[in-house]
């Protein structure tokens, strides 16, 4: 389980988790969409992995959310 936050400092609470760039945050969702990764489209929302997830696709993933960030 893991959440994506845009900000300037470590989040650590609500109010810290609040200073995301909504903005940033639509354009890596998106990103990630286009190139076949579907997140939730809320910053206040969290990702799961399961045993459903076989390792090379997990791999490929994260080689997706990589490439994304790089691009923004």
């Amino acid at each position: 389980m893991w959440c994506t936050y845009f900000t300037e400092e470590p989040v650590r609470d609500l109010a810290t988790a609040q200073t995301t760039d909504a903005n940033l945050f639509g354009r890596y969702v998106r990103g990630c969409l286009e190139k076949g990764v579907y997140l939730p489209p809320s910053a206040y929302e969290a990702c799961f992995i399961s045993t459903a997830h076989e390792g090379s696709s997990i791999d490929r993933a994260c080689e997706i959310l990589a490439s994304v960030i790089k691009e923004l």
